[in-house]
């Protein structure tokens, strides 16, 4: 396989406008953008110390060069060869991938790949990065076909061991689990404590904006708590409908309560399909404080 045809098998399961942008967005994902989409406006793109030389600028022939429509392809040249194995930023690609990739199109990514469909994204998206580096660090413009199904193949079988790392200080600030990804809190109602008899049922929602640059797609709010809290929802799993950014949208629980007396909370967090936190940092987690006793109103 050429990276030409790498490249338009992957552009074909990615929401980007065209193959010019298609290239700055993932190439700065594969260099260290820990922001491709937004950092790869117009405006910005032309000085970006992401990009290899050769990709950025205004000028987007170099770039579509890569899908290898005219006689002039040549793949990656020796600077952007170097400067991919330099960086060696997996974790921003496979964010990127993760901000990026649908619902719907991850199984015909996985198809187009030789891969099975229930094969965690993110081991699919580092078989992606890898390819990339193969690429750079190959002298031919040749990678195995079956290159990302091979690799997967081999973790499952055989995973990589993953050395001992320093804990992390509690006080140190956490990011999104997808670059770019962002939510914010617009309103509740009842937008105050709730203050129940016991046994009482009653209706809470919340509405959330995504104010990041990742579509939310195939995730749900989680009752993170149901375990250590008297009060019960009727699903602990909440759906959350296919937002993009800018969109909103509403968060309905129904809550019954149970006969033990005293102050309880209902903790939700959005998690993604594979069940991991989207916001480890917390910053969409929804909390609902309910104070049970005989002489609180229903």
């Amino acid at each position: 396989m050429r990276l030409c045809n790498f490249l338009n098998k992957l552009y074909k399961r990615f929401p980007c406008s065209n193959q010019g942008q298609f290239v700055l967005e993932i190439f700065s994902a594969l260099c260290g953008e820990a922001n491709p989409i937004n950092a790869c406006e117009p405006e910005k793109y032309q000085f970006s110390p992401f990009l290899p030389a050769g990709l950025s600028g205004t000028d987007a022939t170099s770039r579509k060069r890569l899908f290898g429509n005219t006689n002039r392809y040549n793949g990656l040249t020796k600077p952007i060869k170097a400067h991919i194995i330099k960086c060696n930023c997996k974790e921003t690609l496979i964010a990127y991938c993760e901000a990026t990739i649908s619902i719907e199109d991850f199984p015909k990514l996985c198809s187009d790949f030789g891969v099975s469909g229930d094969v965690t994204r993110s081991l699919v998206f580092l078989g992606i990065f890898e390819q990339f580096l193969q690429f750079a660090k190959s002298g031919e413009d040749s990678v195995s076909d079956t290159f990302i199904a091979d690799f997967v193949v081999e973790q499952i079988m055989h995973p990589i061991h993953v050395e001992e790392v320093t804990p992390v200080p509690a006080d140190a600030p956490l990011t999104p689990l997808c670059a770019g990804d962002d939510a914010q809190l617009i309103r509740q109602k009842p937008n105050q404590a709730s203050q129940r008899a016991f046994y009482a049922i009653f209706s809470h929602y919340w509405v959330i904006k995504n104010c990041g640059v990742a579509v939310w797609d195939g995730r749900y709010m989680d009752f993170m708590n149901c375990e250590s809290t008297p009060l019960k929802l009727t699903n602990s799993r909440i759906d959350i409908k296919k937002t993009p950014p800018g969109g909103e949208v509403e968060i309905a629980i129904n809550v019954d309560v149970q006969h033990i007396e005293g102050a309880h909370e209902i903790v939700l967090d959005m998690k993604d399909c594979e069940g991991r936190l989207c916001f480890p940092d917390k910053r969409v987690e929804l909390r609902l404080p309910v104070t049970v006793g005989w002489n609180n109103e229903i």
